[in-house]
């Protein structure tokens, strides 16, 4: 996954039109994940018994 996460950034890096390395010095140890999510959305209601989430919002950022 690192290395998924190190070919995305030298996209980037690209799109931005700046060093290819720009982001390899700033990266050495990341301590965060790169996930990518999907949950499908459900078209039936719930019982009360049932836990989940909300959906995602940016709200307060």
């Amino acid at each position: 996954m690192q290395a998924l996460a190190q070919k995305l950034l030298q996209a980037i890096t690209v799109a931005l039109g700046i060093e290819r390395d720009f982001f390899d010095k700033r990266f050495v140890a990341p301590v965060s994940v790169l996930r990518f999510i999907h949950y499908p959305p459900r078209h039936t209601a719930t019982s009360a018994e049932q836990q989940g989430a909300g959906a995602h919002t940016d709200y307060g950022c």
